[in-house]
């Protein structure tokens, strides 16, 4: 069965609520508890409304069903992660749902993950598994780069979508703070994961979305253009920020009218209730007052400034006003590239174009004459040989040879 990516939130977030309360329930009130009956009915019937056959995966912090990634709010989020722990300790990180189980075995299912007895239990119905390469450790999982790095931005994403309601009159900077340090964890790890998510997961291309998007922009420019974490953060910092109070549901403000419009309220809250102004707060005021106090000489701007534009530009590009179609990174990159030298730096084009490498994730190309999609992972040495999904096979493959692109347009591997 295909599922939808638009289904599996909603699949998921029913089946993980249900089972928790469940597990919660059962911890109260015992088995004989009329509301436990009641909440295992809930969960079968949670199960049946998924579709069996199916599975649900829970890997590090993120969830899948049939390995497609179910985006969760906050509270279910949470929920998530303390499932996933009792799972865990039994030795379990995939949960098969051949068909529903019955509510007396579902309530056996629950008490077995609130003993975490020594041995996986037996259900009727699901089966049970551990995930290889999956395993506890003494200070977490230990999982895939790509899981991870998908896992954190699903995470980051939620804190965004919190913080854009939250922001008001001034900036939230610790929470700000955060989300960044969170996407420089994911970005170290996997890139090329990072942006895949920010292209594919489910769902809208939100404000919160493009404003991430914005924020790991900044971010893989400054390091490929080898600039230390401290002014990473700055730039990236600021970019986020400028996404959440700039963009629109389509296109947005212009990047200066957006930094007039940010700058206020990033002041308002920046001493946080002390004395003294904490550094990495004090560059990226100072990055955005540039911009504010010479808005009309962009040449006279913190040379940082350019790579911030260059980011929010990206995404308040990437959902034009007018057309009802949204442009893919692809897209992009070739705007940038036509940019370079008038309204965007040549600087900081050259170095988001490094970042993405010769052939960017998801690019669409060819693999023994067979389409694919570019995945990531291809080395510096190789760039034509990147790790490639077979779209008609469903299969992840690592060509032997270049890749070619289709309509016969080769690029020579130098």
């Amino acid at each position: 069965m295909s599922r939808e990516p638009s289904e599996v939130g909603a699949q998921a977030r029913s089946i993980v609520e249900r089972l928790y309360v469940l597990t919660r329930n059962l911890a109260v009130h015992g088995d004989a508890h009329p509301l436990v009956a009641q909440n295992a009915a809930a969960l079968a019937t949670a199960l049946e409304d998924a579709g069996p056959p199916f599975a649900l995966q829970f890997v590090g912090q993120a969830v899948f069903i049939d390995r497609v990634l179910a985006v969760l709010d906050a509270l279910n989020f949470s929920r998530a992660v303390k499932l996933a722990r009792y799972l865990a300790a039994v030795g379990v990180n995939e949960v098969g749902v051949e068909y529903v189980p019955t509510t007396a075995q579902l309530v056996s299912l629950a008490r077995a993950l609130l003993t975490r007895g020594a041995s996986t239990p037996s259900v009727d119905g699901l089966h049970l598994r551990e995930i290889r390469g999956v395993s506890g450790g003494g200070s977490g999982e230990v999982i895939e780069p790509e899981l991870f790095a998908t896992a954190q931005m699903v995470r980051a994403l939620m804190e965004v979508e919190s913080l854009e309601s939250n922001a008001g009159e001034g900036w939230p900077w610790s929470a700000g703070i955060g989300v960044v340090r969170r996407v420089e964890r994911a970005r170290g790890v996997d890139l090329a994961a990072c942006l895949r998510f920010l292209e594919h997961a489910p769902g809208a291309l939100t404000v919160p979305r493009r404003a991430l998007g914005a924020l790991l922009s900044a971010m893989a420019m400054t390091h490929a253009a080898g600039l230390n974490t401290s002014l990473s953060r700055v730039a990236s910092h600021a970019a986020f920020v400028l996404g959440l109070y700039g963009l629109a549901e389509r296109d947005g403000a212009s990047f200066v009218e957006a930094a007039e419009t940010a700058l206020p309220r990033l002041i308002a809250t920046a001493l946080g209730g002390g004395t003294s102004l904490d550094p990495h707060r004090q560059r990226v005021c100072a990055l955005l007052q540039s911009v504010v106090s010479r808005h009309d000489e962009p040449d006279r701007w913190n040379p940082m400034a350019r790579a911030v534009a260059l980011a929010y530009d990206l995404e308040r590009l990437r959902c034009p006003l007018g057309p009802s179609f949204d442009l893919r990174t692809m897209d992009l990159l070739a705007w940038a590239a036509r940019s370079a030298g008038r309204e965007q730096s040549r600087t900081w084009v050259r170095a988001l174009l490094a970042a993405h490498g010769v052939l960017p994730p998801n690019t669409a190309v060819l693999h023994e004459g067979r389409p694919a999609v570019v995945l990531g992972g291809a080395e510096d040495d190789a760039p034509m040989r990147p790790l490639v999904y077979l779209k008609g096979a469903g299969a992840v493959a690592m060509p032997d040879g270049p890749v070619r692109f289709p309509r016969c347009i080769e690029v020579e591997e130098r």
